[in-house]
């Protein structure tokens, strides 16, 4: 960046408010043009609690208006100053892990993949260097008056700055004080963004952050640092909240294999006339006292098994998958069993691991993609639409858009956030979570004693207990005191439960599990728990629920098929213009970073002309767009183009293959995953 003066605005120099006034001006005019939500926002805002002003020092500072206490403990300047160089020099950049996701052996997506590891293989991680001089992505947490943005933009390259500033006087008083235009400027290059997330909430900004990876690709955010401006306790919370879960904002995305088979079910169970989950309707308060126990498979369940036997007639019991073998071994009846994984093998644990007797009077709630066969398996069947799902959407925006279903946010990565999910539904206020360690203290007792892990592991069809010994790397804080080790899936889960209870407000959760901490629900051993006597006939609000909550979708088969086929029909022509773009010679990382960018807006621009492939394949190249980033960084410039080269073949077959199955096979139909594929994806849970 050019040598940023701020001549005018140096804090020395605003001695009337005349300067910061023609400052004010300036600066709004400037969002008038360029963020004109943001302009709209300030135009007519006055501060409310923190106010500009000058000190016993004679040092321009903000102030509260109550407390007279200023924002910055000394001269605003020099502390900015002092901050951007502890930052430099303390640097700790996040990164998203290389680690795809492949959903079976045989998918078209997953050899692709791995063509591009051995490349990433070939070059080895001591080939990976970011250039010193760079900060692909900033998060400024808190902005205060702004001075700081001065050091930073005169000492680092930073490509992508996400200014977040919760607080509306603050961002008033910076208007005054900086000029935002040449900052504006600085950024209106291409490979270069500034985000303004002004008066947003802390409680939104990882949702924020994954909306933004997925428009401008998430390649993009390879690299990230946190910058805390604030000290406060909730910005602070907030840069530990994003450390956390960073790299775990981006699960999800859906990728090709996955997609194809979610489709294929999605398709049967709309066909079967499956009812579906309704809107949450703040009306339905049918359950609202009654307590609903949401049954995990950890360890702890252990724990608990006594009280839900003694207390199931008061209670409502959600066994969420495979926990449903374990109460089955445990005679401990669910009133509501969950399932969210889309392979067959699904319909082949709960038949195999409980009884028809069993499961009778159980009732099914599933997501969209679950394996159809899994329906059948229970008297009552019940669905739910997966968020950015490709089911879901051909259900609600293709199918009846005319209807508001609703969506079970934060439902992954494992089951037990899907009946979180559907807890917060249900509408009742206590919501405990059992068996829901999100970890483990002893490697040899990750789930229950009699659940379907033990079982396979005695069966001798794979090697459980050494798997978790080896990805258990994560240590956090337990419930109920000491240190829990997890994996990357387990603390993904942790995550997503923390993000559900935050949206909740009106419910209360208590976490009954001896494993991992989970934040905003209260810990609560399960002998310290009572119930009242006089609790609400459970069935009788089951009933009324269930006939209130959910519907079939009203849809024609054969115009379902056509509009599935037509979608693939125009995904082949996007197809071949996604090949062109690979096809183009590089010389640069600048061309490369250039080409994903290109393919990024392509397939963006499907999320409204074309749902479904935009499903199809936002997930798969968001994932390969990483993969080859991380190939940019290499060192030596021939390594860097030898990687892309490789890569781009492998992704020239992927297309390939892909348009000749969604030509030949539109609705995926033959489609399936092999049970030892899933065997091999459950034993790295």
């Amino acid at each position: 960046m050019d040598h940023l003066e701020y001549v005018d605005y140096k804090l020395n120099a605003l001695k009337t408010n005349i300067l910061m006034e023609q400052a004010y001006v300036a600066n709004m005019l400037m969002l008038k043009g360029a963020h004109p939500d943001l302009y709209l926002k300030m135009v007519k805002y006055e501060p409310e609690k923190m106010k500009l002003g000058y000190g016993s020092d004679k040092i321009l500072n903000l102030y509260d208006v109550n407390s007279n206490q200023a924002l910055y403990p000394g001269d605003p300047e020099q502390i900015c100053k002092k901050q951007v160089s502890d930052f430099i020099n303390n640097i700790e950049p996040l990164t998203l892990s290389s680690e795809g996701k492949v959903s079976g052996e045989e998918g078209v997506y997953s050899r692709c993949v791995k063509k591009i590891y051995a490349a990433q293989a070939d070059l080895g991680a001591r080939n990976y260097k970011l250039d010193e001089g760079e900060l692909p992505f900033v998060m400024m947490l808190g902005g205060g008056l702004g001075l700081q943005l001065q050091y930073l933009l005169n000492a680092k390259d930073v490509k992508r700055l996400m200014y977040y500033e919760p607080n509306l006087d603050a961002f008033h008083a910076s208007l005054h004080i900086v000029d935002w235009t040449q900052i504006k400027n600085y950024f209106d290059r291409q490979g270069y963004d500034l985000v303004l997330k002004v008066g947003a909430s802390d409680k939104t900004f990882l949702y924020e952050l994954t909306e933004y990876a997925r428009s401008i690709g998430t390649y993009n955010l390879l690299y990230a640092s946190v910058y805390s401006h604030y000290n406060s306790p909730e910005t602070l919370e907030l840069a530990r909240q994003i450390k956390r879960n960073f790299a775990k904002a981006f699960i999800g995305l859906g990728y090709y294999d996955d997609e194809r088979v979610g489709l294929n079910h999605s398709i049967s169970n709309l066909e079967k006339g499956i009812p579906t989950a309704l809107a949450f309707n703040s009306y339905n308060k049918y359950l609202k006292e009654t307590p609903v126990f949401v049954i995990g498979n950890g360890p702890s369940l252990d724990l608990v098994g006594d009280f839900l036997r003694e207390n199931r007639s008061k209670v409502v019991i959600i066994s969420c998958g495979t926990s449903l073998s374990t109460l089955y071994q445990k005679g401990i009846k669910p009133d509501i069993h969950v399932e969210q994984e889309r392979v067959a093998f699904q319909a082949t644990i709960c038949e195999k691991y409980t009884d028809k007797s069993f499961r009778e009077g159980v009732r099914l709630i599933a997501l969209n993609p679950v394996y159809s066969d899994v329906f059948d398996l229970f008297d009552s069947s019940y669905m739910m639409l997966k968020p950015n799902d490709i089911g879901a959407d051909l259900i609600s925006k293709v199918v009846n858009s005319r209807r508001d279903y609703y969506l079970a946010y934060n439902c992954n990565p494992t089951v037990t956030n899907t009946a979180v999910s559907l807890s917060i539904l249900l509408g009742a206020e206590n919501v405990y979570l059992a068996g829901i360690d999100c970890g483990y203290r002893d490697p040899s007792k990750h789930h229950a004693t009699g659940s379907f892990y033990e079982q396979v592991t005695k069966e001798g069809k794979v090697a459980i207990d050494e798997s978790f010994k080896k990805k258990g790397s994560i240590v956090r804080e337990g419930n109920f005191g000491g240190k829990v080790l997890s994996t990357y899936i387990f603390d993904s889960t942790r995550a997503n439960i923390e993000e559900a209870i935050r949206a909740a407000k009106d419910v209360n959760f208590f976490n009954l599990s001896d494993g991992v901490l989970i934040t905003g629900a209260t810990p609560l051993p399960i002998a310290d728990l009572s119930l009242d006597a006089h609790l609400a006939n459970k069935e009788d609000g089951l009933d009324k629920f269930f006939k209130a909550q959910f519907e079939q979708v009203e849809s024609d088969s054969k115009q379902v098929r056509k509009s599935v086929k037509e979608a693939m029909e125009n995904g082949c022509v996007l197809l071949d213009a996604i090949k062109s773009i690979f096809q183009k010679e590089v010389s640069s990382r600048e061309d490369i970073v250039t080409n994903l960018n290109l393919v990024n807006k392509f397939i963006f621009s499907q999320y409204k002309q074309n749902i479904l492939m935009w499903h199809l394949l936002s997930g798969s190249f968001e994932s390969i767009g990483v993969l080859i980033n991380m190939g940019c960084y290499a060192r030596r410039e021939h390594e860097m183009l030898r990687y892309y080269k490789v890569s781009t073949e492998a992704i020239i077959e992927l297309i390939d293959e892909v348009k000749v199955e969604i030509s030949e096979d539109p609705y995926a139909e033959n489609v399936t995953e092999k049970d030892e594929n899933y065997l091999k994806r459950i034993n790295i849970l």
